[in-house]
C-alpha cells in the first residue's frame, strides 16, 4: 500500500522520516518539520520515526537516537518492529551504487565489503551511540596535515612490533591504532569500517568515555589531540629551536609545551598535533586601581566561544569599532538569504524572552565577543599582584599566534539555569574567506597568513539529554563536500554545508598572499597565491618520483618526510627540519633512516634551502661511528653489571654483617636499563637510560636520618648485601647510607659502612666501566 506522504513534503528522499505507529511519512527538522508536527499532535504517542536513508531511529519524545539493544520497552509498543524494518532496508541496498543522475558521487552503503568511488569516502561503523566519536575521527581523516602523516610518516613514530619488544603497544597504542584506521579508510576498499581499536585505546586512557552513553563530540577531540601529543611528542634539539625562535614561527614553542630541567634550560617538545593546532592565546588583565596589567599565554588546540545575547551587543560593537578604528574591519559575508530560521514553537519564544535561542548572528559575532572587554567584578574580582588585594578589573583575550588548522567550537550548550539548555540559533559563517586579522594581537607575526577555508563541520541534532552528531568534510582529493553519518556517506552541496546547526567548525589556513598592487587586487592575489604554491608542490613531488641517488649522476640530498608532509599540506612549512632524525654528531639514527627520509637532487636541495632555511644537510644514510661505539659500551656495560651483581648478591647476610637498604623505585629503574637490551626507540634514543645517583632521601624525613612513617618492605624499600651496596654506590653515587642489622627501615641504625673492598680484578673492570673502555674478555668474571 502507498504511505501516506504529506503532499507538502518536496524534499529529498534522505530527509523522509517513517512514524513507525501509523506509517506516516514527513520531512525532518531541516526542512518543513512535518514529522515532528505529526509527533507533538499525537502527544507523543507516535514518536518513534525511521529514516530509510539512514537506518537511524529517532524518538522525538526524549529527542535522541534509539539503539538496538536499548529501551525494548519503548520499541515494543511501536507498531512496525523497528528492527525488521531497519533489516528489510539493509538488504534491499543495492550492491553496487552508481552515480545519481546529477553526477553527485555517493557512499551511502552499508555493506563493508562494498568499495566507494573515491577514496576518503569511508563511513564509520556505529559501536553503540559512538556517532559523538565517529564524527570527530572523520573530521580527523579529512584533515590533510594529519591524514597524511599517520597515513605516509609512520616509520617516524611506530616501531615494527615484535616479541621482543612490550613497550611499542603501549607507548604508542592509541597511535598505532589511528595509523590503522587511516588506512584502511584511504585504502578505496571498504563503504565503512568498525573503530573499535581506537575507542577501546582511548576508553582506556580516559574512562569517561566509556559506556553506551551520549558524549560531547568537542571534549572527545579535545582529550584524542591530548593524548595524541603525550604520546608523540619529540624533544626538538636546541640548535634547531634557536634557528626557528629567530627566523620563523612555525615551531610551536609555548611555554607550556617546555619543561625544567633542574639547570634553568627549557626542553621544548612537539608533535603532529602542535604542529597543525596549536596556538597561543593572550589574556591581559588591567586592575583598575593601580592600572597595572597581568599578562598570561596559554596554548590552545580549539578557540570556544560563546553565542552573544542581547546585553553582549554592546561590547560586540564596541570591539567592532576598535577594530575600524585600527583599520582591521573585515566583511561578514557569510549571511546568505536562503538560510532559513529555524522555528521551534513556544520553546524559542521563551528563549527570545531570555536572550537565547531563536534569531541569527554570524560566527564574526562570535569572535568579536570572545575578544571583547569582559568587567570583572563582584565575586569575579581580580586578585592583583601590586594591590595585593581583588579590584575590579577588565579582561581581554586576543590570539598571539594562529595555528594551521583552526577549530572552532561553538558553544550551545549553557548550564546556567536549573535545567539547562541547548541554543539553537543560526550562526552563519563564511566557507572560503574566514579573515581572523581582527582578533590577533599586535605582536602577531605580520607574515603569518590570517585567511582560512573550511574543511570540516560537525553538527549536533537533539538537545541537552542527547541527540546525534553528523560530521561535514571537504574531500581534498576532488574539492567536494560530503555528508558522513556514520556508516553512511553522501556528497551535499556547498549550500548544504552553509545551511547546518554548526557546533565544531574545522579551518585550515591559506597561504599568504604576495603584496597588492593595483593589478593584483587582494582576491586576485590569494588565488594566484594557491596558484603557486599548489605548482610548488606539484613540482617537488615529480622531482622525488622521478629522482634516483642510485642511478642519477646529481649528488642526493635527503629531506624528513615530516618536513615534506608540512610542505604539501600546510600553507607555511617552516624551516626544514632534519635535526629530529639526527643524532648529537648529525647523523641519521634509529632503524632504517631511509624509511624516514626522501632523496632529493643538490640543486633543489639548494632552492629549499634558501627559501625555507633549516637543515642540516645531510647526505649519507651509513650510520654514525661514534654513536656505534658508545653503543657497544653500553651493551657491554649490561652484560658486566648484571655478571657483577650475580656474583656478590645473595639472599642473606653473611654472620654479624649488615642490610643495607636502596629506595625501590631506583632499583627498578636500574632493572629496566640493565635488561633493556640496548632496544632503541622511534627517535633514536634508548628507552631506557642509567637510572643516575642512588636516592634514598624517600626514605627518609627532611632531617636526613629519620625514616620517613607507613613505608613497607620490598613496596618501598629492598636490602642488598655490603658488598652489592659498594658496587652500586662505586658506579653510581649518591645515598645516603641505610644501613640496618635487621631487613627493617625502623630498626636500629648504623651510622657506618662495613670496611670491605671488593676483587682487585673486579674494581679495575668498573673503573674500565666507568671510563667507557670496556672490552669483549671482561664479559668473563673468572
Amino acid at each position: 500500500d502507498a504511505l501516506p506522504i504529506s503532499s507538502r513534503c518536496k524534499v529529498p528522499f534522505s530527509s523522509l522520516w517513517i512514524c513507525l505507529s501509523c506509517c506516516y511519512v514527513g520531512c525532518g527538522r531541516n526542512d518543513h518539520q512535518h514529522a515532528l508536527h505529526h509527533s507533538t499532535e499525537s502527544h507523543s504517542k507516535h514518536a518513534l520515526f525511521f529514516n530509510p536513508h539512514t537506518c537511524m531511529i529517532w524518538c522525538y519524545a526524549c529527542d535522541a537516537e534509539v539503539h538496538d539493544g536499548h529501551d525494548e520497552d519503548l520499541l515494543d509498543q511501536s507498531a512496525v518492529d523497528p528492527r525488521r524494518v531497519r533489516t528489510l532496508f539493509q538488504e534491499a541496498s543495492t550492491p553496487n551504487p552508481k552515480p545519481s543522475p546529477n553526477g553527485t558521487v555517493t557512499g551511502t552503503v552499508t555493506s563493508r565489503t562494498r568499495q566507494p568511488s573515491v577514496k576518503g569516502l569511508t563511513g564509520l561503523q556505529n559501536l553503540g551511540n559512538t556517532c559523538y566519536l565517529n564524527s570527530a575521527l572523520q573530521c580527523v581523516s579529512n584533515c590533510p596535515p594529519l591524514q597524511r602523516y599517520f597515513r605516509t610518516c609512520h616509520p617516524l613514530f611506530l616501531r615494527p612490533l615484535d616479541a621482543t619488544d612490550n613497550n611499542v603497544s603501549v607507548t604508542y597504542r592509541l597511535a598505532h591504532h589511528l595509523h590503522e584506521l587511516l588506512v584502511s579508510m584511504w585504502s578505496g576498499r571498504h563503504s565503512y569500517v568498525a573503530p573499535q581499536n581506537v575507542v577501546r585505546a582511548v576508553f582506556d586512557l580516559n574512562p569517561t568515555f566509556r559506556g553506551y552513553g551520549q558524549q560531547d563530540s568537542q571534549e572527545f577531540l579535545r582529550c584524542l589531540l591530548d593524548n595524541l601529543h603525550e604520546e608523540m611528542r619529540q624533544e626538538v634539539p636546541a640548535t634547531y629551536a634557536d634557528f626557528c625562535n629567530l627566523h620563523t614561527t612555525s615551531l610551536p614553542n609555548s611555554d607550556a609545551m617546555q619543561t625544567d630541567k633542574g639547570d634553568g634550560c627549557k626542553t621544548v617538545f612537539r608533535s603532529i598535533i602542535s604542529e597543525t593546532f596549536e596556538g597561543l592565546l593572550r589574556s591581559e588583565v588591567k586592575c583598575l586601581a593601580c592600572g597595572k596589567t597581568s599578562v598570561t599565554d596559554d596554548r590552545y588546540y580549539d578557540l570556544s566561544v560563546s553565542i552573544p545575547r542581547k546585553r553582549d551587543r554592546a561590547k560586540v560593537t564596541a570591539t567592532k569599532d576598535k577594530a575600524v578604528a585600527n583599520g582591521q574591519t573585515v566583511e561578514d559575508n557569510s549571511a546568505t538569504d536562503d538560510r532559513k530560521e529555524k522555528s521551534w514553537g513556544w520553546f524559542s519564544g521563551i528563549g527570545k524572552l531570555f536572550g537565547f535561542g531563536g534569531g541569527s548572528t554570524g560566527l564574526y559575532d562570535c569572535l568579536y565577543n570572545f575578544c571583547s572587554t569582559e568587567e570583572l567584578t563582584g565575586s569575579d574580582r581580580y586578585q592583583c599582584e601590586s594591590c595585593k588585594t581583588r579590584n575590579d578589573c577588565h579582561k581581554t583575550f586576543s590570539i598571539l599566534r594562529l595555528p594551521e588548522v583552526l577549530c572552532i567550537h561553538i558553544k550551545r550548550f549553557r548550564y546556567d539555569s536549573y535545567f539547562g539548555q541547548k541554543i539553537s540559533s543560526t550562526v552563519t559563517f563564511p566557507m572560503d574567506d574566514l579573515e581572523m586579522r581582527p582578533f590577533v594581537h599586535p605582536q602577531c607575526p605580520s607574515a603569518e597568513s590570517t585567511q582560512y577555508e573550511l574543511i570540516g563541520l560537525i553538527r549536533h541534532i537533539g538537545g541537552l539529554g542527547g541527540g546525534h552528531y553528523i560530521a561535514y568534510c571537504k574531500n581534498y582529493k576532488i574539492n567536494r563536500w560530503f555528508e558522513f553519518d556514520d556508516s553512511h556517506v553522501t556528497e551535499v552541496s556547498e549550500r548544504d554545508v552553509l545551511s547546518q546547526e554548526a557546533y565544531v567548525l574545522w579551518y585550515r589556513r591559506k597561504p599568504h598572499p604576495p603584496a597588492q598592487t593595483p593589478a593584483h587586487p587582494p582576491a586576485q592575489a590569494q588565488a594566484q597565491a594557491v596558484v603557486d604554491l599548489q605548482t610548488e608542490r606539484r613540482q617537488l613531488k615529480d622531482h622525488i618520483q622521478t629522482f634516483s641517488p642510485r642511478l642519477s649522476d646529481k649528488p642526493a640530498f635527503f629531506l624528513s618526510k615530516a618536513w615534506l608532509n608540512r610542505f604539501l599540506t600546510v600553507a607555511a612549512p617552516g624551516p626544514i627540519s632534519n635535526y629530529e632524525l639526527l643524532c648529537e654528531h648529525g647523523v641519521p639514527v634509529g632503524r632504517n633512516p631511509e624509511s624516514k627520509l626522501v632523496a632529493v637532487p643538490a640543486d633543489l636541495w639548494a632552492q629549499l634551502v634558501d627559501k625555507y632555511g633549516g637543515g642540516p644537510a645531510v647526505q649519507l644514510l651509513s650510520g654514525c661511528q661514534a654513536c656505534a661505539k658508545f653503543s657497544q659500551q653500553r651493551s657491554l656495560r649490561r652484560v658486566v653489571e648484571k655478571n657483577l651483581i650475580q656474583k656478590y648478591d645473595s639472599l642473606t647476610t653473611e654472620p654479624g654483617k649488615h642490610w643495607y637498604l636502596v629506595e625501590s623505585g631506583w632499583l627498578r629503574d636500574w632493572k629496566n636499563f640493565l635488561w633493556d637490551s640496548g632496544s632503541v626507540s622511534n627517535r633514536g634514543k634508548e628507552r631506557w637510560l642509567p637510572p643516575g645517583p642512588i636516592n634514598n632521601h624517600k626514605l627518609l624525613d627532611k632531617d636526613g636520618v629519620t625514616p620517613k612513617p607507613g613505608l613497607k618492605k620490598a613496596h618501598h624499600y629492598r636490602g642488598v648485601n655490603v658488598r652489592v651496596w659498594k658496587l652500586f654506590h662505586r658506579i653510581y653515587g649518591g645515598g645516603p647510607l641505610v644501613c640496618r642489622p635487621q631487613l627493617d627501615l625502623y630498626s636500629e641504625s648504623i651510622l657506618d659502612a662495613e670496611p670491605i673492598n671488593l676483587d682487585l680484578e673486579d674494581d679495575e673492570r668498573i673503573q674500565r666501566l666507568l671510563s667507557g673502555l670496556l672490552v669483549e674478555s671482561d664479559l668473563n668474571l673468572g
